[in-house]
């Protein structure tokens, strides 16, 4: 028999999930952490839920796939970045790559 469900919800308030929640019964606020706050909890031997600490970066790129060895060569790290600049120029002029302004949801995953 299950006792409770936890879901993640950007929500901040229990009103805005009445809807979809029969049995609703809480929801838990927590404030938001800087990099520095996560370090020192860290340190200090504190965990916290999972997806708390989550960070937003933005914009990120996704299925980049630039080779590793380019990454991990004795070239030096001039040389890696004009050799990464190539690499995005050769993919934007074959228009292989996209950008979103836009945030993007995803329902195939």
């Amino acid at each position: 028999m299950r006792k409770a469900e936890l879901d993640r919800t950007t929500a901040q308030r229990i009103s805005e999930l009445h809807d979809q929640y029969q049995n609703l019964t809480a929801v838990v606020v927590y404030p938001p952490f800087k990099v520095s706050d996560v370090l020192e909890l860290s340190e200090a031997g504190i965990l916290l839920p999972p997806g708390v600490t989550r960070f937003t970066v933005s914009p990120r790129a996704l299925r980049v796939n630039y080779p590793l060895a380019e990454l991990a060569s004795a070239a030096s790290l001039d040389n890696k970045n004009e050799s990464l600049q190539r690499w995005i120029k050769q993919r934007m002029s074959t228009k292989g790559m996209r950008y979103y302004a836009e945030a993007t949801v995803l329902y195939d995953e």
